[in-house]
Parts: structure tokens; sequence; C-alpha cells
């Protein structure tokens, strides 16, 4: 897929590392959130939080559009397509915690 070629031929190690990579990032990856889970779940990142943003699908927009006028309901303003979703800041502008710092810390709770 990278390189434009058939995956025909044997793997090469190149193959395992790039699906290794993808594991990783899958597993490390927020399943409620979507942030990576060094940042939304580190208990030692005091000066990290989050704001709330909202983005629209504008084909669910449409549905939910349809549906409203299906069901004949009405109600207050809808705000059809809209999916709230958090995005991490720091409070001191300082940067982002690491991967490395998530994980050396719960490496010293275990010890």
């Amino acid at each position: 897929m990278l390189f434009h070629e058939q995956p025909s031929e044997p793997w090469v190690n190149f193959d395992f590392l790039l699906l290794e990579a993808y594991q990783m990032l899958q597993e490390e990856t927020c399943n409620e959130c979507g942030n990576p889970i060094w940042i939304c779940r580190n208990e030692n990142a005091h000066n990290v939080g989050f704001k709330i943003k909202i983005t629209k699908c504008f084909a669910k927009a449409e549905l939910e559009q349809w549906q409203d006028k299906q069901s004949k309901k009405e109600s207050k303003k809808n705000t059809f397509g809209e999916i709230p979703y958090a995005v991490a800041y720091t409070y001191d502008d300082s940067p982002m915690p690491t991967r490395d710092s998530y994980y050396r810390s719960l490496s010293d709770k275990v010890e």
C-alpha cells in the first residue's frame, strides 16, 4: 500500500515493523476520546486540561433532519450533526506529556 505495489511477495522485516507500529498506535489510542493514552489517562500531567469542541458531519445532519421530519416531533432548537469531542491543551503552554514519561510513571508505580 505504501509503495503502490501488489503485496504478493513474502513479507520482509519492514512489513512486520509497519504492522507492529500500527498495532501500537491502535492500542495506545483511547477508545473513549481518541487521544493518546499518555495524555488523557496521565495522572501526573497536572498541567493538561481538555476543551470540548464540536465538529459537524453534514451527512449525519441530513439524515437527522429527515428523521426529524418523519417523526414530526416539535422540539427546541436542534443541533443536527454536531459531535462533541475533546482536544487536549496545557494550562501553561508547556509541551504535552510524552509517551515515554507516561509509561515511565506507570513503571514507577509498579516498583
